[in-house]
């Protein structure tokens, strides 16, 4: 290999990996920005119910809300190390905090998840065992399926 394919192989593996971390933070740039939005959502939908019985509720999924902000950021300072990491060539340690960034992505999305389905339950006044039932098996079943397609498609990637 001579000089210039290893100056551009070097220079693809420095946008590979830019780009990747690009990626990795627009991602949970997004997660943070549902848990965000939702959480001004709910204090929208309180303002209107102030002082009211119905809307004492209000306090648990804000509080949710908030937990999956914390985790997100948690994760996106940990999206530094695994970059520092990576970047010094400890590729185990590097990927062994992007598995963990991924997990505090999906910690923080069924947060979301949970806080939502509370919130459509208390304010549309979803009563009764199976349609509270459904209400929060279906959702999650969703989620399972997509997270476990997602961790497949990662392990058919390693494979090759």
């Amino acid at each position: 290999m001579d000089n210039s394919d290893k100056a551009y192989l070097d220079n693809w593996q420095i946008e590979s990996f830019s780009k990747t971390r690009d990626f990795s933070l627009a991602a949970q740039k997004s997660i943070f920005t549902l848990n965000g939005a939702a959480a001004i959502a709910v204090l929208a939908f309180l303002g209107n119910c102030i002082g009211k019985s119905e809307c004492q509720w209000g306090a648990i999924p804000l509080l949710i809300y908030a937990m999956g902000i914390v985790v997100n950021v948690a994760g996106m300072f940990l999206t530094r190390e695994a970059q520092s990491a990576c970047t010094d060539l400890r590729n185990e340690a590097g990927n062994f905090l992007n598995n963990v960034i991924t997990i505090f992505c999906i910690i923080s999305l069924v947060l979301f998840i949970s806080a939502s389905i509370f919130v459509a339950q208390k304010a549309f006044c979803i009563a009764g065992f199976w349609r509270c039932l459904m209400l929060w098996i279906i959702p999650f079943v969703i989620f399972v399926i997509l997270v476990s397609i997602y961790f497949l498609v990662l392990k058919a990637a390693n494979k090759k």
